[in-house]
């Protein structure tokens, strides 16, 4: 999944981008067409091809929402509003969101022990499936973090593992062709209580990474990593761990992550003096390495 969208979070809208010649040009504002006041609209993104979409999870007292935009030529306009068929308050739908082609997933990690939902556009029609984890406790989170690629979707539950402890666990479903079914459980080979590994999840093709923001790397407290898994056939196995080059204890590496490709990237909130920082990795066969590291200009 490819996207690009600048997130404005304190004011509440989000500006769809488009690139002219090297430099990128805001040429849209998303608005809901309901919103009010904590709704929390912006919190999540994602776009692919002509499609937008953004989470509100504070809609409704924090029962949540999500809405769907066409991107067309110079504008966007709102398709319509989703909602989860059985959303109550305080579920935070829409905490995170994925979309490929006509699949729409959206995450909603405090609806009991977590959800997801997947919903597929047929015209102008919207369905809808519920995702659940097989195992997932009551602080699991499920749904923390949602990512789609074609028949697969990934699903982060940074709460699951070692007696609740927040160590973190990522599922992955298949659809095929008619619903979405578990088709694996992914943990840290290297696994310890307070990881959050899930908190981040991103899928592409045969690979998927989740990151452990809080993950300490020996004595660097929540220094932070993300792992790579590789799907063979129906079996995904861990290709690799990523740290940072120069990671420090509180970077909070992997907060966000995304992966395309050959490449992967991770954002370490707490880096460079707090400033924050991303670092770009990329697969040469079976090894990842580390090629860059971004910073703001100043």
């Amino acid at each position: 999944m490819k996207f690009l969208v600048l997130i404005q979070l304190v004011v509440l809208f989000v500006a769809v981008n488009v690139r002219a010649d090297d430099s990128w040009i805001a040429y849209d504002r998303l608005l809901a067409s309901d919103g009010t006041t904590s709704d929390s609209f912006g919190h999540s993104v994602a776009i692919s091809g002509d499609t937008a979409v953004v989470g509100a999870d504070g809609d409704d007292s924090k029962t949540g929402s999500i809405y769907v935009f066409d991107v067309n030529g110079t504008s966007c306009s709102q398709l319509i509003k989703l909602t989860a068929f059985d959303g109550g308050a305080g579920d935070q739908f829409g905490y995170s969101v994925s979309v490929y082609g006509d699949h729409v997933v959206a995450g909603a990690f405090k609806d009991g022990n977590g959800s997801a939902y997947v919903f597929k556009r047929d015209g102008e029609a919207w369905t809808q499936q519920k995702l659940l984890s097989s195992d997932g406790p009551s602080s699991g989170y499920f749904g923390s973090g949602v990512s789609i690629d074609g028949n697969y979707v990934a699903i982060g539950a940074y709460g699951v593992d070692l007696s609740c402890n927040m160590s973190g666990s990522a599922y992955v479903f298949y659809f095929n062709g008619t619903s979405w079914s578990q088709q694996a459980k992914l943990v840290a080979d290297d696994a310890e209580a307070i990881d959050v590994f899930g908190g981040s999840v991103s899928i592409n093709g045969d690979y998927i990474i989740a990151g452990a923001s809080r993950d300490d790397n020996g004595n660097d407290a929540d220094s932070g990593s993300a792992y790579i898994f590789n799907r063979d056939g129906t079996t995904w196995t861990q290709q690799a761990k990523l740290i940072a080059d120069d990671g420090a204890a509180g970077d909070y590496f992997a907060r966000s992550v995304c992966i395309d490709g050959d490449y992967a990237i991770a954002g370490a909130e707490n880096s460079n003096g707090t400033a924050g920082s991303a670092y770009i990795f990329k697969r040469d066969g079976e090894v990842w390495s580390q090629q860059a590291k971004l910073v703001e200009a100043m």
